[in-house]
């Protein structure tokens, strides 16, 4: 079970790893932060909407696709 707190962490972590690995690879970089951009609002929309991060995020009727 992925709680909305993990999933919102989740998208953070892939979004700094991206930035940290291809900041020399502006294309490609822009193409995965854009795509965990979608993940990290999702999940935050998630949070406000229940006001709790230990919500069961497939319980929202989300498929859980951050990388771990």
């Amino acid at each position: 079970m992925v709680t909305v707190a993990e999933h919102v962490a989740s998208a953070d972590n892939a979004i700094c790893t991206n930035i940290a690995t291809l900041a020399d690879h502006r294309d490609l970089l822009s193409q995965n932060i854009l795509s965990q951009m979608r993940n990290l609002v999702e999940g935050v929309a998630v949070y406000v909407h229940t006001g709790r991060g230990d919500t069961d995020w497939s319980a929202m009727g989300f498929v859980d696709t951050t990388e771990k």
